[in-house]
C-alpha cells in the first residue's frame, strides 16, 4: 500500500486535473490506517492547533516526523510554538470526533513536501443530535468552542485583533452554554442554585461550551448541567455575580463581565446586515439559497409581530442563505416594500425581535425587487392585509 506522502506526491504531479473522489478516499484511508499519526498541538491553550484554510478552521496532521518539523519551523518563524501529539490508530475515531467538538471543519495532511486539505467528514461522520434536547448534547453550540480557542491562540501569538474579538462576542450572543445548577424545591416551586467561587475577592460563576470541558474541570457531581443563554448570563451578573468564566482551567478561559456582555449585545444589534446579493455574486462569492428544512415558527411569529405594525411592507419571504466563506448560515429575509424610506430602522427592529429565535443562524435582509431570483418559488410568510381604505 502506498504511503501517505507517495499518494500526495502523485496528486501533486497531476495538478492539471482535479483529484478524483477515489484518489481523495485513498489518502483519507491511508491516514486512517497509520499506526501512529502526529497532530499539531498548541501548548498555551492545551488544545489542537488551528490554522485557517479557505476561511475554515483546519487541524494539521502529519504522517511522519520530518513533515511536522518543517511545519514547526515555519510556525516558529512567525513567533508561534507548536508541539506534535502522537495519535494511535485505535484512538483515531475519537480524535476526529474531538476535532468536530472543537469546531474544526477541515484537516490539512502533511505540510511538506506535499500536502492536501480534506474535510473532517472524510474521516468521521458528523453526529446528528437533532433528536436530543440541548442539555443532552455533548456540545450544544457547535462553533463556540473553536472560536474561543482560536481567539486565545491568536492572543498568545500576538495576532489577535478587534474584529476577531467581536466575532467571538457575536457567537457568544447566539450560543447556549452548560451551567452547573443544583435543583431544589422552595415554597412548592422548583428553584435553582448556581455555585459561586470566590476569586480575587470576586464572586465567579463557571460555564462550559461542551461536556468535555465540563468533565476536564471536574464539576462536582452534585451539580447537573442546565442550558444558559445570553439572557441568563445577564441575569447572573445582575444577581450578585461579579464575573463569568467560560471553560475555566482550559488554557482558553473567557472571562466575562457586564461591560463585555454589553459589547456582545451591541456587536449583534449593531450588525444588521443589508445584502446586495447580486454584488456578492459578481465578486465571485458562492451563494446557496434554499428553503428551511423545518419551518421556524417562533422566528416567523416574531418577525410578523413587527411587520404587522409597518404599512410600508407588502410581503416578506424567508429563506436560508449559505456563503462559501462563512461558517454560519443566515436566515435571509426578503422584503417587498412600498417605499425605501425607513428601511434601516425596519431591519433593526426585525433583527431585535428575531434574536431569541435565531438558533445557530445569523439574520440578513435584502429588498425583494433587487433579489427576486433568490426568492425562488417560495411563498411569502407574510402578506399585508388590505382593508377597504388601504
Amino acid at each position: 500500500m502506498p504511503t501517505v506522502q507517495e499518494l500526495l506526491t502523485a496528486l501533486r504531479q497531476h495538478t492539471e486535473e482535479a483529484p478524483s473522489a477515489e484518489q481523495l478516499r485513498a489518502v483519507a484511508q491511508a491516514v486512517s490506517e497509520l499506526d501512529t499519526m502526529l497532530i499539531a498541538w498548541f501548548p498555551a491553550t492545551r488544545h489542537w492547533f488551528i490554522t485557517v484554510e479557505q476561511n475554515e478552521p483546519t487541524a494539521v496532521v502529519f504522517s511522519n516526523r520530518d513533515s511536522f518539523e518543517a511545519f514547526a519551523a515555519r510556525c516558529k518563524e512567525q513567533g508561534i510554538y507548536v508541539e506534535a501529539m502522537e495519535n494511535a490508530k485505535a484512538d483515531r475515531p475519537a480524535l476526529f470526533m474531538d476535532l468536530v467538538r472543537c469546531g474544526f471543519t477541515q484537516v490539512l495532511i502533511d505540510y511538506a513536501p506535499a500536502f492536501l486539505v480534506l474535510p473532517v467528514t472524510a474521516f468521521v461522520k458528523l453526529p446528528d443530535f437533532t433528536e436530543l434536547s440541548l442539555v443532552e448534547r455533548p456540545f450544544p453550540a457547535p462553533f463556540l468552542t473553536g472560536k474561543i480557542l482560536y481567539l486565545f491562540q491568536q492572543i498568545h501569538a500576538k495576532k489577535a485583533d478587534g474584529e476577531l474579538e467581536l466575532a467571538v462576542l457575536r457567537e457568544l450572543y447566539h450560543s447556549p452554554l452548560f451551567m452547573p445548577v443544583q435543583v431544589f424545591e422552595a415554597d412548592g416551586q422548583t428553584a435553582y442554585h448556581v455555585p459561586a467561587e470566590e476569586q480575587d475577592g470576586k464572586r465567579t460563576a463557571h460555564l462550559f461550551t461542551d461536556r468535555v470541558e465540563w468533565e476536564r474541570f471536574g464539576v462536582s457531581p452534585e451539580y447537573a448541567p442546565a442550558i444558559a443563554r445570553f439572557a441568563e448570563l445577564q441575569t447572573l451578573l445582575q444577581g450578585g455575580f461579579d464575573r463569568l468564566v467560560i471553560n475555566p482551567g482550559s488554557g482558553a478561559e473567557l472571562v466575562l463581565d457586564a461591560s463585555l456582555l454589553d459589547a456582545a449585545e451591541q456587536a449583534v444589534m449593531g450588525d444588521v446586515r443589508e445584502l446586495d446579493l447580486r454584488s456578492l455574486q459578481t465578486q465571485g462569492e458562492k451563494l446557496t439559497v434554499s428553503d428551511p428544512v423545518e419551518t421556524p415558527d417562533k422566528l416567523i411569529a416574531a418577525l410578523i409581530s413587527v411587520l404587522e405594525q409597518q404599512d410600508m411592507v407588502n410581503a416578506a419571504y424567508l429563506r436560508v442563505l449559505k456563503r462559501s466563506n462563512v461558517l454560519h448560515p443566515s436566515w435571509l429575509v426578503l422584503l417587498d416594500l412600498r417605499e425605501d424610506r425607513g428601511r434601516k430602522t425596519l431591519h433593526r427592529e426585525l433583527s431585535t425581535a428575531a434574536q431569541p429565535y435565531l438558533g445557530s443562524f445569523d439574520i440578513e435582509f435584502a429588498a425583494y425587487d433587487e433579489a427576486e431570483d433568490f426568492a425562488g418559488k417560495t411563498k411569502p410568510f407574510y402578506k399585508k392585509r388590505r382593508g377597504l381604505f388601504r
